[in-house]
């Protein structure tokens, strides 16, 4: 139906918020706000998986990429097959006969234990003083062992994941969500992904966003954009 907004179902978001705002004070609205991407930024995701699997299974990397990566880890994203169907779906297709579903998925969560360079530290450091939302393209199965590693994602007052939303962000329907959520202006908050293309959604919704190319790099962009949202020079 045109028009239609998808609905929100749990689990959206960490049910920190409320506990957070008491702490934050009256000027809580003020802060600025601050949305991340997760695998690639903040934490490693699946790159490196095809050099994994290249190991055991006679496939070119690059067309194990091509099997990892394809339609049905995005049906896995969107809640709509369990990472059983999705191992399964893929193991088929790659044909591999070495390796099994548990295996595979083995190889795949121990990628998410490695944080990215700096962005732990950078993450404890903006929360003093912004408000930070994660909108992340995830499974449901994977999110439980990725936040029991990385204890620093609980700063995040609202974490949301595209299995809980039906939707990822390359089809720019989550950057709507979020607004709704959050009921504020795209003006309000700054997008952070390591990918141009999601990037590039969230600038047709009108958010300020950028390419993820490193701490170094990131964090003077971060501080430009924050002193401009509090009416000084950029």
């Amino acid at each position: 139906m045109a028009g239609r907004k998808l609905p929100i179902r749990a689990p959206l978001f960490c049910t920190c918020l409320t506990r957070r705002a008491a702490e934050l004070g009256p000027n809580a609205e003020m802060r600025p706000k601050l949305l991340f991407d997760l695998s690639e930024v903040l934490i490693a995701g699946l790159y490196g998986i095809e050099h994994v699997i290249a190991q055991t299974e006679s496939m070119p990397p690059e067309k194990i990429v091509e099997v990892v990566s394809g339609p049905h880890l995005w049906s896995l994203f969107k809640g709509e097959i369990t990472e059983g169907e999705y191992l399964t779906r893929i193991l088929s297709e790659g044909g591999w006969r070495r390796m099994d579903a548990a295996g595979l998925s083995r190889a795949m969560t121990t990628l998410f234990r490695a944080g990215v360079a700096g962005m732990p530290e950078l993450v404890k450091d903006l929360s003093r003083e912004c408000d930070l939302y994660l909108l992340s393209d995830h499974a449901r199965e994977w999110i439980p062992s990725v936040e029991a590693w990385h204890p620093f994602l609980s700063l995040f007052m609202k974490r949301y994941y595209s299995f809980a939303l039906g939707s990822v962000k390359r089809e720019g329907r989550p950057f709507r969500l979020v607004l709704d959520d959050l009921r504020i202006q795209a003006s309000e908050i700054f997008f952070v992904d390591d990918s141009a293309a999601n990037v590039a959604r969230a600038r047709e919704h009108g958010i300020e966003a950028t390419v993820f190319q490193g701490r170094s790099t990131l964090e003077p962009q971060l501080n430009a954009w924050i002193r401009r949202r509090r009416g000084g020079p950029a």
